[in-house]
């Protein structure tokens, strides 16, 4: 069932043939009488189908078997010994739709006369959503009288019931026009009416019998509505490009086979580009391996030397201690050992005093002694040479010689001394004792060059003993300079202990 058509819900008859209000509900749009030959079955359904949907009352249209013996008044005022005047009836069938949940319905108006030429016809449509016997009513029901006689609505009644919902019609072409446009939209009258003509056929009560699929088929094609020129020009233009399909068709092949071609082209070129990609991917994935394998490598040295660090950390910081707890126990044994040293810092302070001193005269004494001795030498030798004139003042070299060398302590100074006067004055000493005196001198100025050295080692002695002084002065102070910080701390602590006392006191 296609929910956005519209489908038969309901049909309802009031005041007709002998109904005086009737309703038969369809489901799915279908519906199934069931009663014995004579019941009724067939008027009921052709006062429905198709005299609803079109308005047409004419007597061949109301029977199914084509007969004309009952008129339209019949079903309004019965034959003729019956004793009503006039009836006023109403048709309907009620439609649904399922996808906007809309509802609308169709119907008909008849009034008869008992000796009147003609019926009274009025169609009408419920287009707002309104449902008779739910919303309105085809009779009248302002008396409210439970089991009062139900008085149908004329035409100009329903046409103030139903106002602006709906519509309604005198003429049978107007509502036949009207059914056409709310329910079916054929673009035109015939083609609804061949609908309708198709509907009263297949409503023949024995189909099967009367009609062979030969005549069927003739009733179904003449049914069908006449191709009109507006459908039929679509399939001549096709019929005239023909040959152009063709023709654009055989071209299309021949870009297909192109394509083709150019496709398998591009799928090997593909491939190979693909196989480039996937070696250049493989040998880079191989890179990356042998990096990771690197970084690995890497990483497991730098936790190595990561130990070895902590380790010569740990080293330094025990050095540290222990350099801390040699510089403690270095305090200690200088605190100790400060006046020992301060001791023997006086006496080698007084000994290189004294060793200085000497030193200093004893190398004067012996630099003059060794110019004067050069001189004398000298002069001695040009005296001995000149021979007896300057013997007096070779005595008197003597004498200076022996003074010189009792000051510079030179212990030889007799002997040759002696070699002189022994020879008399008269007589050269010879160059080998010279020689000897030379020597003499020589190994003399040897040993005063090594008290000037062990005076200038003492020297040095006596500057070390100096800068150990200035070192333990320093040292002095940075202790009591410490002592001191520590005192302060101490009177520090004391007060903020006593300052925390006193508060908790407090």
């Amino acid at each position: 069932m296609n929910p956005s058509r519209w489908h038969l819900h309901r049909a309802g008859v009031v005041n007709f043939w002998l109904y005086d209000e009737a309703e038969f509900q369809l489901a799915d749009g279908r519906l199934i009488l069931r009663g014995a030959n004579g019941s009724g079955k067939s008027v009921t359904m052709q006062s429905f189908l198709p005299l609803v949907l079109d308005g047409d009352k004419r007597p061949s249209r109301l029977d199914p078997f084509g007969s004309r013996d009952r008129k339209i008044e019949y079903y309004l005022l019965g034959d003729r010994d019956s004793a009503l005047p006039e009836r006023t009836g109403y048709l309907y069938l009620e439609f649904f739709q399922p996808e906007t949940g809309k509802y609308l319905t169709v119907g008909i108006g008849l009034k008869a006369r008992r000796g009147a030429a003609g019926v009274s016809f009025w169609g009408f449509a419920v287009t707002d959503g309104r449902r008779i016997g739910r919303d309105l009513f085809l009779y009248d029901v302002s008396d409210g009288v439970a089991g009062a006689e139900k008085v149908p609505l004329d035409r100009a009644a329903l046409e103030q019931v139903i106002g602006m919902g709906g519509k309604v019609v005198r003429e049978q072409s107007e509502y036949q026009a009207l059914v056409n446009q709310l329910l079916f939209g054929f673009p035109d009258t015939e083609s609804y009416k061949e609908l309708l003509n198709l509907l009263i056929q297949l409503r023949s009560p024995k189909l099967s019998k009367e009609h062979k699929p030969s005549v069927v088929y003739e009733i179904l094609n003449d049914a069908l509505p006449a191709l009109g020129e507006d459908d039929l020009r679509p399939l001549a233009e096709v019929l005239e490009d023909l040959d152009e399909i063709s023709d654009r068709l055989d071209e299309l092949a021949q870009h297909k086979a192109d394509l083709t071609r150019l496709q398998d082209a591009y799928d090997q070129y593909n491939r190979m580009r693909i196989y480039a990609l996937s070696a250049e991917f493989q040998n880079c994935h191989a890179e990356v391996a042998r990096r990771e394998q690197e970084a690995a490598h890497s990483k497991a040295a730098f936790d190595e030397v990561d130990v070895r660090i902590r380790e010569r950390m740990e080293r330094v910081a025990q050095t540290k201690q222990a350099v801390i707890d040699a510089e403690a126990k270095m305090d200690t044994i200088e605190r100790s050992e400060v006046m020992e040293r301060q001791r023997e810092l006086e006496t080698v302070s007084e000994r290189l005093a004294e060793i200085q001193r000497a030193y200093a005269a004893g190398e004067s004494r012996a630099a003059d002694y060794a110019r004067q001795l050069e001189s004398k030498a000298e002069r001695l030798a040009a005296a001995m040479q000149e021979g007896a004139a300057a013997e007096s003042e070779a005595a008197r070299a003597q004498s200076e010689l022996a003074g010189l060398a009792t000051a510079s302590a030179f212990a030889d100074h007799s002997v040759y001394a002696a070699l002189w006067s022994d020879a008399g004055a008269a007589t050269v000493v010879d160059s080998a004792t010279w020689t000897r005196l030379a020597a003499d001198l020589r190994t003399h100025d040897g040993r005063l060059k090594q008290a000037l050295e062990i005076g200038m080692r003492e020297q040095h002695h006596r500057e070390r003993a100096d800068a150990a002084e200035r070192t333990m002065s320093d040292a002095r102070s940075v202790r009591d300079a410490r002592e001191q910080a520590l005192g302060d701390r101490q009177a520090e602590l004391d007060t903020a202990i006593l300052a925390q006392h006193t508060a908790i006191l407090a």
